[in-house]
């Protein structure tokens, strides 16, 4: 579950990012400039987005609980949600 929550967490700041580079990218000089950085700050977050990933595989695989700081309490109250609606099978 964590890992879906940071997927979609991710996958919400491309979304946030991508638009707003749209956006000022027709914006001549000052607002190319922003979207020149907000597409190299994309691109960092992406590559810290990947070196989390590898930690929490390896974590997984190694049997270990680890949580993201604020995406791993998401993703335990989304699990205890799911876990009080099953009910009896």
């Amino acid at each position: 579950m964590q890992a879906t929550v940071f997927g979609g967490a991710l996958f919400a700041f491309n979304i946030v990012c991508w638009i707003l580079t749209f956006v000022l990218g027709h914006i001549p000089v000052l607002g190319w400039i922003v979207a020149l950085a907000l597409a190299l700050l994309s691109m960092a977050v992406g590559l810290g987005a990947l070196i989390v990933w590898i930690i929490m595989l390896i974590k997984s695989f190694s049997g270990l609980e680890w949580d993201l700081p604020i995406l791993g309490k998401i993703a335990r109250q989304q699990l205890a949600k799911m876990d009080a609606g099953a009910g009896p099978l």
